[in-house]
């Protein structure tokens, strides 16, 4: 349901349930290492989805709206916004060398040494969790802008010095 959200809040909201399935999977393993997957796959989730949480926040306050088909053409106006959202984005499809990708590699490696059957459906979550992370960038960063639609030029301000040191 991620993957058709126009909706850029709805959309987080959708992946961060498809996350909390990923979770459930882990713990249902019953194994130690199965139990430290979960732990460490809550713990990268949960900095990454904050972060995307608080970008999509920063676009509403200066855009007014969330709708991906409303944005776009932002990175040249934006170009912190785009590219700390980029590198959320990232993290959270789980990019080799970020927390991401250790957890899930060894939540599938759990699954898949105790349960291989319940390995398979977190195969397909885990390519539409990244498809959606990229679609969502790049409708919201990359796609036509607005005015080249027809429609008004959304003002937008880059990432204020206290919103890059927290984000």
């Amino acid at each position: 349901l991620a993957l058709v959200q126009v909706d850029l809040r709805r959309m987080l909201a959708f992946l961060v349930v498809s996350q909390s399935g990923m979770l459930l999977a882990g713990a249902a393993t019953g194994t130690q290492a199965g139990l430290d997957a979960t732990w460490l796959q809550g713990l990268a989730a949960s900095i990454t989805f904050c972060g995307l949480e608080l970008m999509t926040r920063a676009l509403e306050a200066r855009t007014g709206t969330t709708d991906m088909r409303r944005l776009g053409g932002l990175t040249s106006r934006a170009p912190r916004m785009a590219t700390l959202f980029l590198l959320l984005c990232l993290a959270g499809l789980g990019l080799p060398g970020t927390l991401s990708f250790t957890s899930e590699d060894l939540l599938l490696r759990g699954t898949l040494g105790i349960h291989p059957w319940r390995t398979l459906p977190l195969l397909p979550a885990l390519a539409l969790n990244a498809i959606t992370l990229l679609r969502a960038f790049h409708r919201t960063f990359l796609g036509p802008a607005p005015e080249a639609r027809g429609g008004a030029p959304i003002p937008l301000q880059d990432l204020l010095p206290r919103e890059r040191w927290t984000l």
